[in-house]
């Protein structure tokens, strides 16, 4: 199975940045998580998580700290640095920046709480 990278983002409030999935052709359409795909042959994991970040939301993010490898091939990566505001793909139909404490509300993609958890615990 090919590498993927994802960015969970967290702001100043503590809050996490979900993106709701709607691309059909897509795993978990519907379910809420981050921004993320994908690495392309001669990029790190780190640099496809920037990278997807940018073309699915169009924010800047930068400082990434490694959280783990979840799935046996998925590069989990957390930031709190970022610039720009959200304007979203059309792999995602909505967005929120959402309280820890409200993220079992969600439909998340499996892992995700844990994932969540573990990024605003640094």
């Amino acid at each position: 199975m090919e590498a993927a990278a994802i960015a969970i983002i967290l702001n100043k409030k503590n809050e996490v940045l979900l993106l709701k999935r709607m691309h059909p052709q897509k795993d978990f359409s519907g379910y809420w998580g981050f921004p993320g795909g994908q690495t392309e042959p001669n990029e790190t994991n780190e640099q496809a998580a920037i990278r997807e970040t940018k073309e699915e939301t169009n924010l800047d993010i930068w400082d990434l700290k490694f959280l783990k490898v979840d799935r046996g091939f998925v590069y989990a990566y957390t930031t709190r640095d970022f610039k720009g505001e959200v304007k979203l793909s059309f792999e995602h139909i909505g967005y929120v920046w959402e309280s820890i404490k409200n993220i079992d509300s969600y439909k998340l993609i499996p892992g995700s709480a844990e994932l969540i958890r573990e990024a605003s615990s640094l």
